[in-house]
C-alpha cells in the first residue's frame, strides 16, 4: 500500500518525538511488590511497656522505679488482680479479689490472706525458729497462732486461753482465764499423765495423777490426799503447815525402835501437830 508523503511526515515526527522522550527519561520501569522479613530486635530499651485487650483496656504493664522492676497484671476490666515487685530487699506478689484491698500478698517475709474489708486473717512464715501460722478474727485480732510444736489459741481480746503444745518431756494442754493465767494443765510424761487445777493467783487446789488426788488449800499447800501405793490405798488429811494429821488406809508407822509396821487399809490414825501418833484403830 502507497503512503503519500503527508503520512510518512506525521509519522517522523510522532518518532522522533517519542525517541526524544526515552532519550530523555529513559526507558519506563515495572515496579513489584517483593515481600521482605521484618527487623527482629535483639534488646528493645523502654521504661515502660503496656499490654492492651482489643478494646483497649490495659491488661499488663511492665516497669520500673528507683526500687526495682514492677509487673501489673489486670483483668478484662482494667482492675489489678496481681502484682509482682522486685528490689533490693526481695520480692513482693500481691493477688487482689477486686476493687477492695489486696487479699494475698507473699514475700520474703511470709504469706499474707485479707479479707473483703482489708482485715489481715492468715499469716504464714518461717524463720530461724521454724515455720508458724497465725489466725485472726474479722477485727484483726490473733485468735490462734501454730508453730511448730505448739498450738496457741486466743479470745477476741488477745488473751491467751488455751495452749497445746508438745516438748522433750512429753506433750501438755493448758486452759487460761481472761487475765492469761492458766487455771487447767493436762500433761502427759515419762512418769506418766496429770490433771492440774490452778486457782486465780497461779497456786495448784487440785492435782490428779494416775496414783494420787492432791486437793491443796489458797496457799497451795496439799491438805487431802488420795493414794494407791503398793499395799493398798490410802486417804491423808495435813493442816496448813503440811503436817499429817489424819490416815484412813495403808500408812506406815514407825515406833521409838525405828521398827516399820504398814497398817491395813481399815486403819485409822490421828496425829498431832509434831507428827506423833494420838490415835489408832484398830
Amino acid at each position: 500500500m502507497k503512503t503519500d508523503l503527508g503520512t510518512k511526515g506525521l509519522l517522523l515526527f510522532v518518532g522522533s518525538g517519542v525517541w526524544a522522550l526515552v532519550l530523555m527519561h529513559g526507558f519506563p520501569t515495572v515496579s513489584a511488590k517483593v515481600a521482605t522479613t521484618p527487623t527482629v530486635q535483639s534488646v528493645v530499651r523502654t521504661r515502660k511497656l503496656e499490654v492492651v485487650n482489643a478494646n483497649g483496656k490495659t491488661n499488663a504493664v511492665l516497669t520500673t522505679d528507683k526500687n526495682g522492676a514492677i509487673l501489673l497484671l489486670s483483668d478484662a476490666n482494667g482492675g489489678n488482680s496481681a502484682i509482682l515487685k522486685l528490689n533490693t530487699d526481695g520480692y513482693c506478689l500481691w493477688f487482689s479479689g477486686g476493687k477492695k484491698n489486696a487479699q494475698v500478698r507473699l514475700d520474703s517475709t511470709g504469706l499474707c490472706f485479707w479479707d473483703v474489708n482489708g482485715n489481715p486473717r492468715v499469716y504464714i512464715n518461717t524463720d530461724e525458729n521454724g515455720s508458724k501460722i497465725s489466725i485472726a478474727d474479722s477485727n484483726g485480732n490473733p485468735r490462734a497462732l501454730l508453730s511448730g510444736n505448739w498450738l496457741q489459741l486466743c479470745d477476741e481480746n488477745g488473751n491467751n486461753k488455751a495452749v497445746l503444745s508438745s516438748g522433750k518431756d512429753g506433750p501438755s494442754l493448758y486452759f487460761s482465764d481472761d487475765k492469761g493465767a492458766h487455771r487447767t494443765a493436762l500433761t502427759s510424761g515419762k512418769e506418766g499423765s496429770s490433771l492440774g487445777f490452778f486457782d486465780t493467783n497461779g497456786k495448784t487446789s487440785t492435782l490428779l495423777t494416775g496414783k494420787m488426788l492432791l486437793l491443796c488449800d489458797e496457799n497451795g499447800n496439799n491438805v487431802a490426799s488420795l493414794a494407791r501405793g503398793k499395799d493398798g490405798p490410802g486417804i491423808f488429811l495435813s493442816d496448813e503447815y503440811g503436817q499429817t494429821r489424819a490416815v484412813l488406809g495403808v500408812n506406815y508407822l514407825t515406833d521409838k525402835t525405828e521398827a516399820s509396821t504398814t497398817t491395813a487399809p481399815s486403819t485409822l490414825c490421828l496425829y498431832d501437830k509434831n507428827g506423833n501418833v494420838i490415835y489408832k484403830a484398830p
